[in-house]
């Protein structure tokens, strides 16, 4: 169950561990004006790579060399662990987002139009953090940046940090920040998803049919493809005898993806609901 992270493209396939080691992030001493422009002009090069020609291989190796030409290049390091991220490389992930959130905490007090830029940072090093498996570390991060008034999608912040609860059982808290992520987008599929969630750990089926119902209507793109909440909500509808529901549930989700977990788990429940 990944987290919610705003990464501007995320490339379908990086299958590969860290093709780059991540330089030693120190200070920017002897950093110079011109070095400062030859990285930001790399950033830039690595941005269009990445949104318009598909290359997140070539992208790394341009925020590499813009890391290494300006170490406090935070743009370059968020968008170097967002790829890492995107991708489930999480461990990699880590260490330029970081560097990024502290780079612009620094720097967005004095400038102000790096407020989103401060909150995305920090909205993709939660969300690195829960897939980590520490959800402890990722709470007071999201908790910070979900009362940012400045950060322009404080619904995925919200969703991660409902997540968040999720992961460490607080399932009631986790339903009061998803009640707030979904109140603020209505649209937001993975909200609603995680909301049934909570709300089927808290053995309150209606409800989560409920949210499961309106995460998989919803007209946001990929929202009728998210495979565990085909399955979740079979599992309720099974719950309630609602054979029909459910048999056409698990049958979507198999298609989605019979080799996954998810796929596995709904073709053994088809198997056991249609029976000899």
């Amino acid at each position: 169950m990944s987290a919610v992270s705003t990464v501007p493209q995320r490339p379908s396939e990086i299958a590969y561990a860290a093709l780059f080691s991540l330089l030693a992030l120190g200070g920017c001493a002897g950093v110079s004006d011109e070095m400062r422009q030859q990285s930001q002009r790399r950033y830039e090069l690595a941005v269009n790579l990445l949104r318009t020609e598909n290359q997140p291989r070539s992208a790394l190796v341009e925020l590499e060399r813009a890391v290494r030409l300006d170490p406090e290049n935070a743009e370059a390091q968020l968008l170097i662990g967002q790829i890492y991220g995107g991708s489930g490389l999480y461990a990699q992930a880590e260490a330029p987002l970081r560097r990024a959130v502290e780079v612009l905490r620094r720097e967005s007090v004095e400038d102000p139009a790096l407020a989103a830029s401060f909150g995305e940072a920090r909205n993709s090093l939660g969300a690195a953090l829960i897939n980590l498996d520490r959800p402890q570390e990722a709470l007071p991060v999201l908790l910070e940046v979900s009362q940012d008034v400045h950060y322009p999608q404080p619904h995925l912040a919200l969703g991660n940090l409902g997540l968040a609860y999720l992961a460490m059982r607080r399932y009631a808290d986790a339903a009061r920040v998803l009640e707030r992520a979904v109140s603020a987008r209505p649209e937001f599929c993975v909200g609603n998803y995680r909301l049934g969630e909570a709300y089927a750990r808290m053995d309150d089926g209606p409800r989560a049919l409920g949210a499961l119902d309106r995460a998989l209507a919803s007209r946001g793109q990929g929202c009728d493809r998210i495979q565990p909440a085909f399955r979740l909500r079979a599992e309720l509808h099974l719950r309630e005898q609602h054979r029909d529901q459910a048999r056409a549930d698990l049958t979507r989700c198999r298609e989605l993806g019979p080799d996954t977990q998810d796929g596995r788990a709904c073709a053994q429940s088809l198997r056991t609901v249609e029976g000899p």
